[in-house]
């Protein structure tokens, strides 16, 4: 038997606010079994960014983060407007929240890193767009984040980074995922297979 795609029958919004939408939907599987309810979650689309500095540095964000409930290492980045490019919503977010700008051209120092990446593939859409950034060394303005966001910018050596993975303090395997992509996309991080 050839597996594919499961059809949706039907679909009912349950929420529907600008953070997250949750539907109720019922889907016909490859093999004719139908599956009621079934519950799948939309949130904003999201990007990340690597953000490196002339200095070989990269940008590290801290902020609270209700899910995990505690403080939390990550990268820039943050949601794209619904008609937004994700590139230049990407470049939004990292200035918002670090005040960095784009090294030199933006046509060669920001880099996609590869496919977007799915939360939840299995009852989430919600993707994000990963950027590697080379920046500008230090801030070109102040920080224009959103009433509700503290977020602490930090300069860190690849090391460190390490350093807090280790130790948890990096939770966000999207924000992992990224951090790996941009190492290989750099020459720092080599697979020899």
């Amino acid at each position: 038997m050839q597996l594919t795609k499961w059809n949706l029958i039907e679909r009912k919004s349950i929420i529907d606010t600008k953070w997250i939408k949750v539907y109720e939907e019922k889907l016909e599987t490859s093999n004719g079994k139908k599956i009621e309810p079934w519950y799948s979650i939309k949130y904003q689309t999201g990007s990340v960014l690597i953000a490196v500095t002339p200095s070989k540095e990269i940008l590290v964000i801290q902020q609270y983060r209700r899910g995990c409930d505690d403080l939390n290492f990550e990268f820039p980045g943050g949601g794209i407007e619904e008609d937004e490019d994700c590139r230049e919503g990407a470049l939004r977010e990292l200035k918002e929240e670090t005040g960095y700008e784009v090294l030199n051209d933006p046509a060669k120092d920001v880099i996609q890193l590869g496919p977007p990446i799915y939360e939840d593939v299995n009852r989430n859409s919600c993707s994000s767009h990963g950027y590697l950034v080379y920046v500008k060394e230090e801030p070109s303005s102040k920080q224009n984040v959103d009433e509700h966001e503290e977020i602490h910018v930090q300069k860190l050596k690849i090391k460190e980074i390490f350093d807090l993975m280790d130790r948890g303090l990096i939770r966000s395997s999207i924000h992992i995922s990224y951090f790996y992509r941009a190492l290989k996309e750099m020459g720092v991080l080599q697979f020899n297979l």
